[in-house]
This record gives structure tokens, sequence and C-alpha cells, in this order.
């Protein structure tokens, strides 16, 4: 979860105070619509609170899944990224994802994943759409650039 955490930190700036997105979407700190100022300290606490949400929600999916393949437990990052920038709805709708992902083929479900975002990020900045896919192409690798390499 917590790299999940830094991937929306990098992926959406802490907004102190509200802005309205290229969505029409009021945003405060990195993911709460509010209208009141807000402290970075209490973004983070609001978006940790999010994100246990969001990992709660997909618990019964993922726990299926690292039922059957442990390894995929260096691949969630993507999956609760996405879920939590989109909200978990498209990713528990897509079953096609979940079945790649119950089979190993982490370039397909990467691609999955890209499919819920592009409608989403289609008119965002260069910037933030290389972030998003960077997250998205971790799938694949199972590394994450914010994850210590094991030597071992």
């Amino acid at each position: 979860m917590s790299l999940a955490l830094r991937a929306i930190r990098d992926i959406r700036p802490m907004q102190g105070l509200p802005i309205t997105d290229q969505d029409g979407v009021m945003r405060h700190g990195f993911s709460v619509i509010n209208r009141t100022p807000i402290t970075p300290h209490m973004a983070n606490v609001v978006l940790q609170d999010h994100m246990r949400q969001v990992v709660e929600s997909l618990r019964p999916h993922v726990a299926d899944l690292l039922r059957v393949r442990p390894e995929a437990a260096s691949r969630l990052k993507p999956l609760y990224t996405v879920a939590e920038l989109l909200g978990t709805g498209p990713l528990l709708e897509r079953m096609e994802l979940w079945q790649y992902m119950l089979q190993g083929d982490w370039r397909s479900a990467a691609a999955e994943i890209l499919a819920c975002t592009r409608p989403a990020y289609m008119d965002a900045s260069p910037e933030i759409r290389r972030k998003v896919n960077d997250v998205i192409f971790d799938m694949v690798t199972g590394i994450s650039p914010f994850a210590p390499i094991d030597d071992a």
C-alpha cells in the first residue's frame, strides 16, 4: 500500500487549496474533494485512509489472486494506485483484468489497467500521463522504482 501511496503523491501533487481539475472535479489534498484549506499532513492522513478503503474494496479479488499467484504481491502497486486515482469500480468491472492476473499474464493485465486510465488521463499533461504509464508498466516487470532491489 505504501508504494501505491508514493506513486499517487508523485502523480497527483498535493493541493493545499482546492482546485478544479480538467474534469471539473474539485480536488484538495491528494484526492479529496473539499472546500476548506488543508495541510500537507492532513492530506496525507486522508490519502492513507482512502487507500485503506481501496485495499478493503479490492481485498476479495486480491486474496483470490494471491492464493493462486503469491508472486503477484510485487505487482499490486499499479492496481492500488489506479484504484485510488479512478475509484475501484472500473477495475472491479474489468473481469478480463482479474483473469489475466490469475493466469500470470502481467502484460495483458497492464494493458487492461491502461485501458481504464486512458479516458481519465487523455487530457492530462504528458508528464502526468508518463507517470501513470510508468506505474502501470511496473505490473509487467513486478519491479517498482520505489522498492529496494534485493541482491540475494
